[in-house]
């Protein structure tokens, strides 16, 4: 019988089952860490394709431009972008 006041459950095949999840002490690749925050800048341009203006969104990490290569990359999204639920960008279709 699972424990009711648990709100982690797992469900296979219609059985439920609570879950207890016991840490170790390093993290898990999956487990969100605290992490430096990058920049998202909005640049417009004219698409010489469809005439119209387009929005591009960059995302520079928080370290972009220093002299460590991993840190030498940024991300290009030229789709319109919007908020999910978690406040996050996200792709949306044109």
């Amino acid at each position: 019988m699972p424990d009711p006041s648990n709100l982690q459950v797992w469900a296979p095949f219609g059985a439920v089952h609570s879950l207890l999840e016991v840490r170790g002490v390093e993290p898990r690749p999956w487990d969100e860490q605290t992490v430096g925050r990058g920049t998202i800048h909005i640049e417009s341009y004219q698409s010489k394709k469809s005439g119209r203006t387009r929005r591009v969104y960059i995302y520079t990490p928080p370290d972009y431009g220093s002299r460590d290569p991993a840190h030498r990359r940024c991300i290009f999204c030229t789709a319109e972008a919007s908020r999910n639920r978690r406040g996050s960008m996200q792709a949306a279709p044109m």
